[in-house]
């Protein structure tokens, strides 16, 4: 399991998440939630680089996709 992201890089996330923005409007103004959401973010965006089927090419658990598959 990945480590919780240090106060400071969800202070930082925080204060990003609460001026809004495309996908994150309910988080205007409102520092608890954007909070949570920033550490659920960092904590997630964490899991993905400690698993190895999301760096290791030759994990078979990956999921490819060619340039047509992002059309």
């Amino acid at each position: 399991m990945a480590e919780d992201p240090s106060p400071e890089t969800i202070e930082e996330r925080a204060r990003k998440l609460e001026h809004g923005g495309e996908g994150h409007e309910g988080l205007r103004d409102d520092r608890a939630a954007s909070r949570r959401a920033a550490r659920q973010i960092l904590r997630e965006s964490e899991e993905r680089i400690a698993d190895p089927a999301t760096t290791d090419r030759s994990e078979d658990d990956a999921i490819r996709r060619s340039s047509e598959d992002t059309v």
